[in-house]
């Protein structure tokens, strides 16, 4: 539990941030003052004749924005007005929070009112500045398809209590080599995909005489999403249900076996990556995967049987996952 409450405080300290400034001068004018008024012309409505366009702004979401409530964008629309020496923001697009953002996201032109050498129609392609066109410059889409391999390490729940050659073997037990290989297939920001990965430790028992090897395998479809920070940094997160096997391979100088478990587990993940070039990138990821049985089967040489849980007592399998590796992308956007 320390570790999950450990890692979301992690990720909402690295990802969390205000919305994204995306600004337009089209011509230079000093900013104004704070005692300056800043007029907003909503859509449809009409613009003062005597206003000029001198630039303009787009507030957009960076995939984990805070500070996004309509009233919170538009007073950072107004601010970047006044800094750029307008009097009239006159917003062009407003989109509203939904399945892809949470945060209210627009756009608009900023207007010089007052200089009677020029005027605005609002029915120039000005008018058209939208936050979809300004986000395909700035946040482009991921690429269609995409392989990925990961090595790195994994963790398994401890057993509370040990002490001495018990912990140390426990020990040994629970940290490991983690491996995972990856499809995904997007449109747009969403996508599905295949997802396997294993775990390996290796661990030898004093009071028994024995080797230990632990194996965790686990394949699964995914629901993923991926978006874009600009053209080479990337965040990406999935889900599935898929297939879990453990097993702990015993062996000796006399005697040899293993027990196992099959069951169905359920996997998330989050990660981060950056674009080397159009088909290739690096990237990091935490996943874990989670499942729980009720059946353990034990298989020595010339015994077979299974031992039957109650739903009190059931095996729980969790597995956490911190891994690096490479990229590999199709279908460039």
């Amino acid at each position: 539990m320390k570790n999950k409450i450990l890692a979301g405080v992690l990720l909402c300290t690295l990802f969390s941030c205000s919305p994204k400034i995306v600004l337009n001068k089209i011509q230079e004018y000093p900013s104004l003052s704070q005692e300056d008024t800043i007029m907003v012309v909503n859509e449809g409505e009409k613009v003062p004749v005597a206003a000029t366009l001198i630039g303009q702004v787009a507030i957009l979401d960076r995939s984990f924005t805070i500070r996004c409530r309509y009233d919170q964008v538009l007073k950072i629309a107004k601010e970047e007005t006044r800094k750029a020496g307008g009097d009239i923001l006159q917003i062009t697009d407003h989109l509203l929070p939904g399945v892809a953002s949470s945060c209210h996201q627009i756009s608009g032109n900023i207007l010089k009112s007052g200089i009677s050498d020029s005027t605005y129609n609002t029915q120039t392609t000005f008018y058209n500045y939208s936050v979809n066109n300004v986000l395909n410059k700035v946040r482009p889409l991921p690429p269609r398809v995409d392989f990925s391999f990961n090595v790195g390490y994994g963790w398994l729940p401890k057993t509370e209590g040990l002490t001495g050659t018990d912990k140390q073997f426990d020990d040994k037990l629970t940290s490991g080599l983690a491996w995972d290989l990856a499809f995904h297939h997007y449109i747009k920001n969403f996508g599905w995909g295949i997802f396997y990965s294993g775990y390996s430790s290796d661990s030898y028992y004093e009071k028994t005489n024995m080797d230990h090897n632990v194996l965790f395998l686990y394949i699964a479809p995914l629901f993923c999403t991926k978006y874009s920070f600009n053209k080479k940094w990337m965040i990406n997160g999935e889900v599935g249900i898929g297939y879990l096997k453990f097993s702990d391979k015993i062996s000796s100088g006399i005697e040899k076996g293993k027990t196992y478990v099959s069951t169905i587990g359920f996997n998330y993940g989050i990660g981060i990556e950056y674009k080397l070039n159009k088909h290739m990138g690096i990237g990091i990821s935490f996943n874990e995967i989670i499942g729980s049985a009720f059946l353990k089967n034990i298989k020595m040489e010339n015994v077979h049987s299974t031992i039957v849980y109650n739903d009190y007592d059931r095996i729980n399998l969790n597995r956490f996952n911190l891994l690096g590796g490479i990229r590999f992308y199709f279908g460039d956007r």
